[in-house]
């Protein structure tokens, strides 16, 4: 005869599902969500100021005290590290509520020092362990894309030697939504959240974001990422020059390959007057008047090269590139009646390298999509 458990059994084995459906529904999965099982805080937000100007100082500022608004808790810690009160060397700061705790004073550090930003962010996982990290590097001023990129991009070179990867990486400044970039940190990070457009000096409002993470500290990076997104979004809904994006690095190589295909039959387009004329129509990006409109929306471009006279194949290598580009850009926004209405969440250098060919030919890109590279410094031109 089969087994059968009597009645003070089945209630053990019932109250046993229910602990563990319990344990399941408080943790969950997903997303890179769920709970802390090791005792870790769920997150430590690391944040790296470059705010060395009188005026960037004061915006950094404000951001600071909307941290502190809501500070640091047992699941989410805040980490700051600013330029010191000396204009010389850097701090860095616990951020608790309504108060900010001295952690360390670095008299050689620079806020412009990929060093500065890998000694902090090793310290970080060190000395404030988490499941998560969540790193923010914060900046405000540039002349124009193209420098703030190559800046950028100088900075990252130190994301080869971090100590654990990153879940959530927040470009707190103008125009970093640049596939350059992004390439730069692909192996590094899991999702970016970066601008197409224009920060405003108001920046994002911290107060309202790291209140969501602390309510609902199991949340995972794309969620992170949202709560940048709604809240950026819900602030400059009445803006013209903004443009904002969540993007998916695992899904950049497959991005990278579609456009290192297209760039294969581009390089064997010859009518470059035609070309010249469509890439004039795509949704360029700048931040300062007169900056030469070197980047353009990369889905844009796909949209307009379609109206030239190019063979299927190559219409069907466009049509690969635009569905890679929806399956990386998680969220995007822009105001529908915006200078940067055709907007897609990527932008791509597509103009002349004069001048810039040697640091271009440095970036990941150049080898990443080595085709694409040969595109644009043989067919349009130094």
């Amino acid at each position: 005869m089969a087994y059968r458990p009597g009645g003070e059994e089945m209630v053990k084995r019932f109250c046993f599902v229910a602990l563990l459906l319990h344990m399941i529904f408080l943790y969950g999965c997903g997303d890179g969500g769920g709970g802390s099982w090791s005792g870790l805080p769920e997150w430590t937000i690391v944040v790296f100021m470059n705010d060395s100007d009188v005026n960037a100082r004061e915006l950094a500022g404000i951001d600071i005290y909307e941290m502190r608004r809501v500070g640091s808790t047992d699941h989410v810690k805040i980490i700051v590290q600013r330029v010191s009160e000396t204009g010389r060397g850097m701090v860095r700061y616990l951020v608790e509520k309504g108060n900010l705790k001295l952690l360390d004073v670095l008299p050689d550090a620079s806020s412009t020092s990929s060093e500065a930003l890998l000694s902090l962010f090793n310290w970080c996982v060190e000395n404030y362990s988490a499941e998560k990290y969540a790193l923010i590097l914060w900046e405000r001023g540039h002349k124009d894309i193209w420098e703030g990129m190559v800046e950028w991009v100088n900075l990252v070179k130190a994301f080869s030697s971090l100590s654990s990867k990153i879940d959530l990486l927040v470009f707190d400044s103008s125009a970093k939504a640049e596939l350059e970039l992004l390439d730069e940190v692909k192996n590094y990070a899991s999702v970016v959240v970066a601008l197409q457009g224009v920060m405003p000096d108001d920046g994002f409002d911290y107060e309202e974001i790291l209140s969501k993470v602390v309510k609902n500290p199991s949340c995972g990076s794309t969620n992170f990422g949202s709560y940048f997104f709604d809240s950026f979004k819900n602030l400059y809904s009445q803006r013209n020059d903004v443009a904002i994006s969540v993007i998916s690095l695992a899904k950049l190589s497959n991005l990278l390959t579609c456009l290192d295909d297209l760039g294969t039959d581009l390089l064997n387009f010859n009518d470059t007057l035609a070309l010249w004329m469509v890439i004039a129509q795509v949704q360029p990006y700048f931040i300062s008047p007169g900056e030469s409109p070197c980047f353009k929306d990369l889905y844009d471009f796909c949209e307009k090269i379609g109206s030239l006279n190019v063979g299927e194949s190559t219409k069907k290598k466009i049509e690969s590139l635009k569905k890679s580009i929806k399956e990386a850009v998680l969220y995007e926004w822009h105001p529908t009646n915006g200078i940067f209405r055709s907007s897609h969440g990527l932008s791509l250098y597509i103009y002349s390298l004069e001048g810039k060919e040697g640091v271009y030919d440095s970036l990941a890109i150049a080898e990443d999509a080595r085709s694409w590279y040969e595109f644009i410094k043989t067919k349009l031109g130094r």
